[in-house]
C-alpha cells in the first residue's frame, strides 16, 4: 500500500490517512484516551511538521470538551517546539459555530475557539466560509483547520467539494469534504535538482561544447528515435555541468 492509516479510538474516534511518501510516524506521546485527537509527524524533503485530526462531541452542552481539546493542542505545540518542529496543521470537526468564519450563528464553542485563536499569535484559524455540514434543518460551518507556526503562511484557504457529500448521518445529515493545499515552494525537496544561475553561465562555451559533442554523435548508430533523444539529453546535461 502507498498510504498508512492511523486511528485513535478516544471517545468517538479519529483517524488520518497519509501517503507513505511523507514518511508518517505516529506520535505516541500525544495520545490521550479521553480526547479525540491524533498526531502524526510527516516529512516532505527536509521539512517536517505535525498533522492532527480532532473531533469535539456535540452532545456535551458545555464547552468542556473543546477546552480539553484546546489544552491538548497547546501541549502538542509545546512538544513540537521541544523537538524543533516549526509547524503543526490541525484538521477537525470542532462543532463550533461563529459568524466570524462564515456561519449564520454563534454558539459557546464558537466563542471559546475564537478567543483561543485571538489570544495566540502563532495560531491561525482557516474556514471555507460556507457550510461544511448539511442538515435537513439547515447547515453549519464546523469543519475547520488550525495552523501553528510557519505553515500558516504557506497554506491555501480551504474550499469545499459540494459534488460529494459524506452522509455520515444519512439520509438527513452529512459533512462535505474540505480541502486545502500547501505551497510546494515552502519545503526543501531533497529530490529537487540544483538550481543553476543561468544568467552567470558562459553560453558561448556551452554552445561550443554542445556543438562538438553533437557533431561527434552524427555518425553514431541508434536503434530508435527514443535512444537518440536520450543521448541528446545526456549531452545537454553534460555540457551544463561543465
Amino acid at each position: 500500500p502507498n498510504r498508512q492509516f492511523f486511528y485513535h479510538q478516544g471517545v468517538k474516534g479519529v483517524g488520518l490517512c497519509i501517503s507513505n511518501k511523507m514518511k508518517p510516524d505516529l506520535i505516541e506521546d500525544l495520545i490521550n484516551p479521553g480526547i479525540d485527537a491524533i498526531f502524526v509527524i510527516v516529512s516532505i524533503g527536509n521539512t517536517s511538521f505535525v498533522v492532527s485530526s480532532c473531533y469535539c462531541r456535540p452532545e456535551i452542552s458545555s464547552s468542556k470538551s473543546l477546552r480539553d481539546l484546546l489544552k491538548h493542542l497547546k501541549k502538542a505545540w509545546a512538544w513540537c517546539k521541544r523537538n524543533k518542529i516549526k509547524s503543526m496543521l490541525v484538521l477537525g470537526d470542532f462543532n463550533a459555530r461563529n459568524v466570524s468564519w462564515g456561519d449564520t450563528t454563534n454558539n459557546p464553542r464558537g466563542k471559546a475557539l475564537s478567543e483561543f485563536v485571538e489570544n495566540h499569535d502563532e495560531i491561525v484559524l482557516h474556514s471555507a466560509g460556507s457550510n461544511t455540514f448539511l442538515h435537513s434543518a439547515g447547515g453549519s460551518v464546523i469543519d475547520l483547520s488550525l495552523t501553528f507556526g510557519e505553515i500558516s503562511n504557506h497554506i491555501s484557504a480551504p474550499w469545499t467539494e459540494h459534488c460529494y457529500n459524506l452522509f455520515s448521518g444519512a439520509p438527513q445529515k452529512g459533512h462535505i469534504p474540505v480541502l486545502q493545499s500547501i505551497a510546494t515552494d515552502w519545503y526543501e525537496d531533497e529530490e529537487r535538482k540544483e538550481v543553476k544561475d543561468y544568467e552567470m553561465a558562459n553560453w558561448d562555451s556551452w554552445h561550443e561544447d554542445a556543438k562538438q559533442m553533437l557533431t561527434h554523435e552524427i555518425h553514431s548508430d541508434y536503434n530508435c528515435g527514443t535512444e537518440m533523444f536520450n543521448k541528446f539529453l545526456t549531452i545537454v546535461n553534460e555540457c551544463s555541468e561543465r
